[in-house]
């Protein structure tokens, strides 16, 4: 790796892959293939001097993409292959924190049956089909990798690959992809036939339907790992993506370090869902009142129509000098109510636990949930959040239901994106002055399965099947606004 042209930003390594890069190439790179253009790439390093450098490998649907390669030279003996940003790691990390969901699954085979095709194509019989062997981009598209055989191994010679020798490993290609899918479905390998306990009993569904398409997929799977090569080979991985079930791309925020978390693309939301929905009219009430007292200036439609996007155009500072009141009757700042000044609060306050959130989620000061992270599709305290679109003008003396619907669209944006949920649980004024508050919060995590030693460490608990977390955050208001003093679990 050439220090002058490519920079490392994180390593992603896998033993098993050899070395494992995210590098950022801002000027571009010429190699033995086309010159790289600028851009992000995962550099992998196979140090293995002595062998012979094979051709470049196929790129196809299925397949990791090699956009450039380096050969061995007097100074260097490692090989370097530059592939496209898999951002998310290796699905082995993702598995060893939780299980695929059905529709997870199917697009994990739909890119395993891309990839056998691919090498079914170009002859080659050194691809080793197992969770350690498929990376992931930050959009959660899975991408199978060759071993180091492939690339270091001699040329294939495909007179010598008859019809008859292609059904065996090929037919091995999705035998070995059945039995990851059936791990990444319920953590377990696959069991002989006659000891094999059913993918639905492992799975413990909750609902008919998904009885059903477990059972649907236990059989599928069932007949792939049982039935001969050949057979294997002309039907691939087609009784699994036969299901009648919907695709989804991997949720890949488990295995993705903090840097990869912000490339994890937010899931649209139909603009006709967002409607009229309490929370659209919580803001839209705020709007209005922060407009009315000339903290923001009127901007039309682009702000009624950008929902949720109401804190970013409010100045931390304002908010500040609003809650002080007489306190700073000096300033420039107007004089307002008390349910005017304890409203701006809250929109303050749920500023800064929106970031509390991040922090405690992240490390921080509550260290010990910094592996508190899941997939999570759908809130467990939905119907626990008030309906905030009745209360008129009394929206500024109930700080506390601002703020649960602030955080309300908050959790849905971190749910698109895969994270845990931050739920409010309650609000004291430690010092009943209004500048020393204390937020207990709660944040549950589906599909994160903590050990019974994790549990006890990290003051985890958990509730139908989700993992949650009591925290306690102290905040202060001083003179730069308000502070976080402590975020601890409890």
């Amino acid at each position: 790796m050439n220090s002058d042209e490519v920079f490392p930003l994180e390593t992603i390594g896998n033993t098993s892959l050899g070395t494992l890069h995210i590098v950022d190439c801002p000027f571009g790179m010429r190699t033995e293939e086309p010159v790289l253009r600028p851009g992000r790439y995962t550099l992998r390093i196979l140090n293995n001097p002595g062998k012979p450098m094979a051709t470049m490998p196929p790129n196809g649907p299925g397949l990791a993409r090699i956009y450039g390669k380096v050969s061995p030279s007097d100074e260097n003996n490692a090989v370097s292959l530059y592939y496209e940003p898999l951002d998310a790691g290796t699905l082995d990390r993702l598995l060893a924190m939780r299980s695929l969901a059905i529709e997870e699954l199917l697009t994990l085979a739909r890119a395993l049956q891309e990839s056998i095709e691919t090498l079914r194509e170009a002859g080659e019989r050194h691809a080793i089909i197992s969770a350690e062997y498929v990376g992931l981009t930050a959009s959660g598209k899975p991408r199978l990798l060759l071993p180091e055989s492939s690339y270091l191994g001699p040329e294939h010679d495909l007179q010598k690959n008859t019809e008859l020798t292609r059904y065996v490993w090929v037919g091995e290609y999705v035998r070995s992809a059945a039995a990851l899918l059936w791990y990444a479905a319920c953590g377990y390998n696959p069991e002989p036939t006659a000891a094999r306990v059913p993918l639905s009993l492992r799975l413990s569904p909750r609902t008919k339907t998904e009885t059903n398409q477990a059972r649907s997929l236990g059989r599928a799977l069932e007949y792939l790992l049982d039935a001969p090569a050949a057979q294997l080979a002309r039907v691939g991985l087609r009784p699994v993506l036969n299901l009648d079930c919907n695709f989804r791309p991997i949720n890949v925020y488990l295995s993705c370090s903090e840097r990869a978390r912000m490339l994890i693309p937010t899931a649209p939301q139909q603009e006709g869902n967002m409607r009229n929905t309490p929370l659209e009219k919580t803001q839209e009430k705020i709007r209005k009142t922060l407009e009315s007292l000339g903290i923001i200036k009127q901007r039309g439609r682009s702000i009624r129509r950008a929902s949720g996007r109401l804190l970013s155009l409010i100045p931390i500072r304002w908010l500040v000098s609003l809650v002080a009141g007489d306190n700073r009757s000096s300033t420039k700042s107007p004089r307002f109510s008390t349910s005017t000044r304890i409203g701006v609060a809250a929109l303050t306050l749920a500023v800064l636990a929106a970031s509390a959130s991040t922090l405690v989620l992240n490390g921080g000061a509550g260290e010990a949930s910094a592996r508190v992270h899941a997939v999570f599709t759908e809130s467990p305290v939905a119907r626990d959040t008030p309906d905030v679109s009745e209360t008129g003008d009394r929206t500024h003396e109930n700080p506390e239901a601002v703020l649960r619907a602030l955080l309300d669209q908050r959790n849905r944006e971190r749910r698109a994106r895969g994270g845990a949920e931050l739920t409010l649980e309650r609000i004291e004024d430690s010092a009943r002055d209004g500048a020393d508050l204390r937020v207990v919060a709660v944040v549950s995590a589906s599909g994160y399965r903590p050990s019974a030693e994790e549990k006890q460490a990290r003051k985890l608990s958990e509730e139908n099947g989700v993992t949650r977390q009591k925290v306690i955050f102290e905040l202060h208001r001083g003179e730069q606004g308000w502070e976080i003093i402590r975020a601890e679990p409890v």
